[in-house]
């Protein structure tokens, strides 16, 4: 039985949802697995709190540019905001993208007066997916998400994390 920090066991972990992985050899626990899909917004002029008046987009990330980022200290460049379009965790690219289009068609318009605060190069998709750990790892994205994304001018970007999950 394999004993996590805190004398925690794996079966116990798992019965609290809690996800194992193994990164650079130290175990992390997480309460949740990746976040899926989320809607990355940033530029340089971004008037997030203008937008954000009237929207029916609900960021779960507000930062504006000048202030520091995290506790690195460094500042941030950019004005931006995040929302979740899909919890779905980082084993399922297939259930973020279903959301992922869902909430595209669903706030089609939101998006577009968006980029009107933003431009063309600032509203971009980034699903969280985990790494397979094997020689090559290859994700498919179906033709209506790409559809959806091409006409709204939303970017697609795909960030693997590493890390080895544990079994029970």
């Amino acid at each position: 039985m394999l004993v996590l920090p805190g004398s925690l066991s794996l079966p116990a972990a798992r019965q609290l949802n809690l996800i194992v992985r193994r990164f650079q050899g130290a175990w992390l626990l997480m309460e949740d697995r990746m976040p899926g899909c989320v809607l990355r917004v940033a530029s340089a002029d971004f008037q997030v709190d203008d937008f954000l008046k009237t929207s029916t987009l609900h960021p779960c990330n507000v930062y504006r540019r000048a202030e520091p980022r995290g506790q690195t200290g460094k500042l941030n460049n950019k004005t931006g905001m995040t929302v979740i379009v899909s919890e779905a965790n980082g084993d399922a690219l297939a259930r973020q993208v279903q959301d992922a289009a869902a909430f595209l068609e669903q706030n089609r318009g939101e998006i577009n007066r968006l980029r009107s605060y933003v431009g063309n190069e600032g509203i971009t998709l980034d699903f969280g997916i985990w790494s397979k750990e094997v020689l090559g790892q290859y994700n498919y994205l179906p033709p209506r998400l790409l559809r959806l994304a091409g006409e709204l001018e939303v970017g697609i970007e795909l960030s693997i994390y590493h890390g080895d999950e544990c079994s029970p």
